[in-house]
């Protein structure tokens, strides 16, 4: 176990399932610190969190529920339970009792995904995350992988300038702008070119891309890229979910279109986009995600970075952070983080 795992657990909004994998009926198993949910969409397309373990005799609802119109029934013994969590019906005709109920979750959906609000404190939230107008921009498309590292070294990587040009091979990488803290969001803007493969016939082999990032908390980032001499557009979403015991669920996440310019990727029709660019676009993603494993996963955490002109605003970044924590913020560092 690495020092990065001796971080808390911060609080925050956490993905527990992509909306794409939630029609109408669908019920699916999540975790968070250990905390075992059950998600699911009910006949009137409302999406509930709640407790996974069936107060009956144990059964896991996520992955023995079933949604029947707005109730989930165990599969077990047949006990059902309304969108409050309330067991209202069991499986023999017989009174229910009283005491059984799941813990209904907060639910937040947006960028495609499904967020609920954690606090290893129980707080209530005290921020939300925001919604996006989705017209005239493709379907989400993600894909997600579980690894052994903290929901801070993730969001991290939105500011750690440095590692861009040695880890993924940017070149000409600058920051635009000073990062400003709005409360529970860090805005970040920085731009560098990158060579792509296949591009050359349009004579765009070497691109230069501006970021302007988004740092909701430390369980979700939205990544706005412009690829201007294309006329293209990304949202990228990096989501992150402490599931327990030093790990968590990553997931990657991105909708595209064109601008308004006379440009190649403006003057594609969405469904071009959408059948010939997507697949590309989260696989070009995922691979720049996968890059970053190995010192994710075997690094450790340095409360005391001894940081040096070019990191980026990672001190910064720490003293912001600090407040999802709560009384525990101690443990974090980053005051003497400063370059």
């Amino acid at each position: 176990m690495t020092e990065a795992w001796s971080l808390p657990v911060p609080k925050g909004w956490f993905r527990v399932a992509s909306l794409r994998d939630l029609p109408v009926g669908a019920v699916r198993p999540a975790r968070v610190d250990g905390h075992e949910l059950v998600v699911y969409r009910s006949a009137a397309g409302e999406v509930h969190v709640a407790s996974a373990w069936c107060p009956h005799l144990g059964a896991h609802l996520g992955h023995c529920g079933k949604v029947e119109g707005e109730r989930l029934r165990c599969g077990f013994h047949g006990m059902c339970f309304d969108r409050e969590g309330q067991c209202v019906e069991t499986g023999y005709n017989t009174r229910p009792p009283p005491t059984s109920k799941l813990r209904p979750w907060l639910v937040r959906e947006t960028f495609g995904q499904v967020f609920t609000w954690y606090d290893p404190a129980g707080s209530t939230p005290d921020w939300s995350l925001p919604t996006l107008d989705d017209a005239g921009w493709s379907t989400w498309r993600a894909t997600s992988w579980q690894l052994p590292t903290h929901p801070q070294d993730i969001a991290e990587n939105s500011v750690d300038l440095g590692h861009f040009s040695w880890v993924h091979g940017y070149d000409a990488v600058r920051a635009t702008r000073p990062p400003e803290a709005n409360g529970a969001c860090l805005s970040v803007w920085y731009e560098f070119e990158r060579a792509v493969p296949g591009l050359t016939s349009i004579g765009a082999a070497r691109l230069k891309i501006e970021i302007a990032a988004e740092v909701w908390g430390l369980g979700c980032t939205l990544v706005d890229v412009t690829v201007a001499s294309l006329g293209f557009r990304a949202r990228n979403l990096v989501a992150v979910t402490p599931t327990g015991g030093g790990e968590i669920d990553l997931c990657a996440a991105i909708s595209m279109r064109g601008d308004d310019s006379w440009r190649p990727v403006a003057l594609m029709p969405q469904v071009a986009i959408e059948t010939l660019l997507a697949p590309g676009a989260i696989a070009l993603y995922a691979h720049d995600v996968e890059q970053d494993f190995v010192y994710w996963k075997n690094k450790r955490y340095e409360s005391r970075p001894a940081l040096a002109d070019g990191d980026g605003p990672i001190g910064r970044y720490r003293r912001w952070a600090r407040q999802f924590y709560g009384d525990r913020a101690t443990a974090v560092g980053g005051d003497d983080a400063t370059p």
